[in-house]
This record gives C-alpha cells, sequence and structure tokens, in this order.
C-alpha cells in the first residue's frame, strides 16, 4: 500500500465528513496525495465546529514517494487566480477573535444559499460590527473572489464608491469600469456597467460606518444620489456578489421592498464567558481569576471596546485600583465616542456601585445604562 491517511485522535463526524469530502475531491482531480491532505486540512481548520486543533488530526503515511511526486502534474489555473482584498479603512483581526459564531454562521449560509443578497450589522459604537464583518471576509475567502471594504463619511458619495470599485476591479484584472469611468457619461450608465460585472463573479462588499450617511433621525440615507446609487445595487445584483453594511443604527435601505432579501443583525454586548474569552487577549487580564473577571464584568459589562480601554488603563493604574474609580474610563469614552453610545454597568445586583456624576442623558438597557452623549 503505497500511502495511507489517518487520524491520531477522534473527531467529531461532521469534521471528520468535510476532511474526507475535501480530501478524496482533490484526490479525483488529479492533484498528489500530499496537497488533497493539505486542502482538507484547510477545510477542517474553517468548520465551525472545529476546536482549532482538528486540523492536525490528520496524519500521511507513505512507502512510495512517488505518491507527491508532482514533476508531470499540470497546475490549476484556478490555484494563481488572485483574490484582491481592500480592507485598509478597516479593522479586521485575524486572531483573538472571539464570540459572534451565531451571527457568522447566519450571514455564511444566507450568502451562500443566495437567499441573502445584503446584511445589516448594527449596534453600539466599539460593539464589533466592522470586526465581525472582516471576519466574515476571512472566514469565506475560499468562496468570494476578493474583498472590498470601504469606510463611509458623511461627505460619501456615489462617485466615491465607484473609483473604489474601480480600482478594486483592476487589481482583480477587470478595467471595463475604468474604460468610461472619466468619461462624461450618466452615472446610471456607470452603476449598470458595476452591477453587472457584480453579478458575474463573486465579490463581498463591505460599506463600513454607514451612520455617517444618515439622517438625523437616523432612519434613512441623507444624500439623494447616494440613497438612489445603494438601492440600485441591492435591487439589480441578484447573483454572486453580497453586501454587508455597519451602522450603529438599523434602517431599511430598500424601504420594505425585498425585505427578505437582507438580513438585520443586532449585536448586543458580550455575554460574562464570551466577555472572559475576550479578556484573554489583554496581557493585563488573561491571568485573573474568574472571580475578578466576573467583578470587572459586574463593573463595565460586556462591551468589547470598554474590556479593551480598560485593559490599556490597568497596565498602568493596576486593575484593582482602576474599580474602585472607573473616572478615568468614563472621561475616555467621552472622548472617542462623543456623539455615540458606550455601555457601562452600575454594579451588580448583589453590590451597587455610585450612580454616574456626568451630565450625560442615561438611558436604560437590559444591561446596565448605556451613557448617550449626544445632547
Amino acid at each position: 500500500m503505497p500511502a495511507v491517511v489517518a487520524m491520531q485522535y477522534s473527531v467529531l463526524d461532521d469534521v471528520a465528513t468535510k476532511f474526507a469530502y475535501n480530501f478524496y475531491k482533490t484526490i479525483v482531480s488529479g492533484k498528489p496525495v500530499d496537497l488533497a491532505l493539505r486542502e482538507a486540512r484547510i477545510a477542517m481548520r474553517n468548520l465551525d465546529k472545529s476546536n482549532g486543533f482538528d486540523f492536525a488530526t490528520p496524519v500521511l503515511y507513505l512507502s512510495d514517494h512517488n505518491c507527491v511526486h508532482v514533476g508531470d502534474l499540470k497546475p490549476d489555473p484556478s490555484e494563481f487566480v488572485f483574490k484582491p482584498n481592500m480592507m485598509l479603512d478597516l479593522q479586521v483581526m485575524e486572531k483573538g477573535f472571539v464570540a459572534r459564531r451565531k451571527e457568522l454562521r447566519l450571514l455564511e449560509k444566507g450568502f451562500k444559499s443566495e437567499i441573502k443578497r445584503a446584511a445589516i450589522i448594527h449596534g453600539f459604537g466599539g460593539i464589533g460590527k466592522t470586526v465581525l464583518a472582516t471576519r466574515l471576509a476571512l472566514k469565506m475567502g475560499y468562496y468570494f473572489e476578493g474583498t472590498l471594504g470601504i469606510k463611509c463619511t458623511s461627505t460619501t458619495r456615489p462617485e466615491d464608491v465607484l473609483n473604489k470599485f474601480n480600482s478594486f476591479l483592476l487589481m482583480k484584472g477587470r478595467p471595463e469600469l475604468n474604460q468610461i469611468t472619466n468619461q462624461q457619461i450618466p452615472l446610471e450608465v456607470k452603476t449598470a456597467l458595476l452591477v453587472t460585472i457584480l453579478n458575474q463573479i463573486r465579490f463581498l462588499v463591505i460599506f463600513d460606518n454607514f451612520e455617517d450617511c444618515l439622517n438625523e433621525d437616523r432612519n434613512d440615507i441623507e444624500n439623494h444620489e447616494l440613497k438612489t446609487f445603494i438601492q440600485y445595487l441591492l435591487n439589480n445584483t441578484t447573483r454572486n456578489s453580497k453586501f454587508i453594511i455597519t451602522t450603529r443604527y438599523d434602517f431599511d435601505p430598500l424601504e420594505g421592498r425585498l425585505a427578505s432579501g437582507i438580513e438585520h443583525i443586532s449585536l448586543p454586548e458580550l455575554y460574562f464567558p464570551q466577555t472572559m474569552w475576550l479578556m484573554n487577549n489583554f496581557t493585563e487580564l488573561t491571568y485573573l481569576g474568574i472571580r475578578k473577571k466576573k467583578e470587572i464584568y459586574d463593573a463595565i459589562g460586556g462591551h468589547p471596546w470598554t474590556i479593551g480601554q480598560f485593559a490599556v488603563l490597568a497596565s498602568s493604574q493596576g486593575v484593582d485600583d482602576l474599580l474602585l474609580d472607573l473616572q478615568l474610563l468614563k472621561k475616555r469614552a467621552y472622548r472617542v465616542h462623543p456623539a455615540g453610545q458606550v455601555i457601562f454597568q452600575t454594579g451588580s445586583k448583589s453590590k451597587k456601585t455610585a450612580p454616574v456624576r456626568l451630565n450625560l442623558r442615561r438611558i436604560h438597557s437590559n444591561r446596565g445604562i448605556i451613557l448617550d452623549y449626544r445632547r
């Protein structure tokens, strides 16, 4: 027997099935057994039910070195396909990502099934909307042919978005939009060409920080041209490419049309077990005991941004001293999120802390108090 593939330890049935499917699929395509093993391991690593170590379980034993001889094999052209990822302005977390598995599964299933053409990810500032979107981009890198991330501002216009798309498509080797970008052609014609390309290739497009493009009531796109442009993209990109919009405020870009085609995902703060995982990403917090981590959680909640800032301040001030006086943390939240919302706890049920003495309007939520800095 020239080659044997075996598992060193037991794995879940779903993980084993995923391994077998990808291993034999690669073998059937004419590739050598070692490459098939590599592809199957990658599939195991990317599986939601994987524990992060399963990919190292399968091993290959050879008695005939010709099993991995690739000199006579022609490379698959798809191996050399360039997948551009333009997410320079977006926060990407390749390691240390915790929780949000439910949301990831929901997005992946919806996009792969072609049922959903877009998703609105909404929640408080710093809750992890951008990180979730870019994490999905990394997770579904095998599926999409590229990812374009666009950080939106109050001045974003359709022409700005088209220019981003043009640079992105040129990286992919698609010059069609570039040929008419600087010509005196109606915006509708350029947009229609863009949609044609998006329907041909699987791209993931992320519109980040979109709350800056909304009106004062936070329920509609303020600029009429941008609204028409976004609606045209969502209405007419019916296959392959998908869209994610991250925003602090939920809204309906299509005003009731194609409601089943757009997923609305609200990101709450993390529960305590998830917050503990997040704390383990910070040197100042990772070695604390469970009781101390629970004390921190009871004091400030499970808001990812707040946890990160607490760790930064604890590095110089100390965890216990910081817990006694959270004013510095609250002032930092005010400076960073002067027009947004940040979640703070007012203490656990068993031990009430002093009320927040800042000139801020309070809004009660399901956990603690949300400090709303808008006047």
